[in-house]
């Protein structure tokens, strides 16, 4: 199925990076075409994203293109036919036409080919399987311009053999349920494949489950998403936890732009998230913050002032505005912003300079002093200063 309905000039004329990419690539006469997202994102009326490209020329072909044009080539991923090509800065992603020779759930050998249809119909949703030449004409293998019509997810060919090739597909279904918005419905088969195949997530590697899950997680559809991963026992599989959906529909009243891993601490509790990220190799930063949150939502500790600001000093703000959201309390967010805008006005060389050895006692006389801050309301430093030379030389 095929239709001349994709602006492809209108996008070149805007796009003179890529105009370049693609005059650089048709040179010698190889058919190139743009795919997946790009071509979905127009037929939904969506902002288009990032631009990739296919063609049927292989890597060392498509590098030599790009370098007699005076343009970078960045080989990617060349066993798997991927290259980045380079012009004014912008970079785009070229991926010769492949079809799978051999996959296990994680790894693919793949093997170049000519045939755009054999290309496509190795891909995931029906939805992605899109690409349009330099016509603008859209092909389509899979159904995909009919699924977009009925907003549906659907996993190209057989669902539960696309899912065996690459157990990510699993958690993409979800993630495009997330994004793409309530006006979606996943396609009876695929959701039972989905259902079927989960054990095999356990084969991905962290990295790949935490980009997935960061995306799902913000996406305007994320909590009906969640709940019917829920009642499919995907986080448990995931996991071994449950996903607590009333958490996450109260961060989601009061938390304005949507935060994945302060989602992930609504779902699961700010220590178990920190226990997954440090499981999905996130970073070490993001398995700090869910561990500051974890204190700060200790009883009594966002009452207590001292406790914020010290928080606020070791972790930044972030952890303070976590914890006040994931608390329900919004509130509070003018008064910790107030308090990150404070800060202790002596430091150890104030100490020293009044006559204190280095040593244990500058951090002792600092402490003394930092607490009796904290208990006259904060005071500047002229008064932290009369306060110190008290605490050195009480006589």
């Amino acid at each position: 199925m095929s239709a001349p309905i994709f602006p492809i000039n209108a996008l070149r004329q805007g796009n003179l990076p890529l105009d370049t990419v693609l005059r650089a690539l048709t040179a010698k006469g190889d058919e190139v075409r743009l795919v997946g997202g790009v071509v979905r994102d127009h037929l939904l009326k969506r902002p288009m994203g990032d631009v990739d490209l296919a063609t049927a020329a292989v890597p060392a072909q498509t590098i030599n293109l790009l370098e007699a044009a005076g343009l970078k080539a960045v080989p990617v991923g060349i066993e798997f036919g991927t290259v980045i090509g380079v012009a004014d800065g912008v970079g785009f992603e070229i991926t010769t036409l492949r079809a799978d020779v051999e996959t296990d759930g994680r790894h693919a050998v793949v093997s170049f080919t000519t045939d755009w249809q054999q290309d496509a119909v190795r891909r995931d949703l029906t939805i992605n399987a899109l690409s349009v030449d330099l016509t603008g004409t859209i092909h389509d293998y899979g159904g995909g311009i009919e699924d977009i019509n009925a907003r549906q997810l659907r996993l190209i060919g057989t669902p539960i053999d696309r899912l065996h090739e690459d157990y990510l597909r699993l958690l993409r279904v979800f993630r495009f349920a997330s994004q793409l918005g309530d006006s979606f419905t996943i396609d009876d088969e695929t959701l039972t494949a989905c259902t079927q195949a989960q054990k095999g997530l356990k084969q991905l590697s962290g990295e790949r489950v935490f980009a997935e899950l960061s995306r799902l997680l913000t996406g305007p559809n994320a909590l009906p998403v969640i709940q019917v991963m829920e009642g499919r026992g995907i986080w448990q599989t995931l996991f071994e936890l449950s996903f607590d959906a009333d958490a996450l529909a109260g961060l989601a009243a009061v938390e304005g732009k949507p935060d994945a891993i302060r989602r992930l601490m609504a779902g699961f509790g700010p220590e178990e998230a920190a226990r997954i990220l440090s499981a999905l190799n996130a970073p070490g930063r993001q398995r700090a913050r869910a561990l500051s949150v974890a204190a700060l939502l200790r009883a009594g500790a966002l009452d207590d002032d001292k406790v914020v600001l010290r928080r606020i000093w070791k972790d930044g703000v972030q952890p303070a505005i976590d914890a006040a959201l994931l608390a329900g309390r919004p509130d509070m967010l003018p008064h910790i912003k107030n308090l990150a805008d404070r800060s202790f006005p002596v430091q150890g060389r104030d100490v020293l300079s009044r006559g204190v050895a280095p040593g244990p006692d500058v951090g002792r006389y600092l402490g003394t002093l930092e607490d009796w801050w904290f208990d006259n309301d904060m005071p500047d430093r002229k008064a932290c200063l009369r306060a110190l030379a008290l605490l050195i030389n009480p006589n």
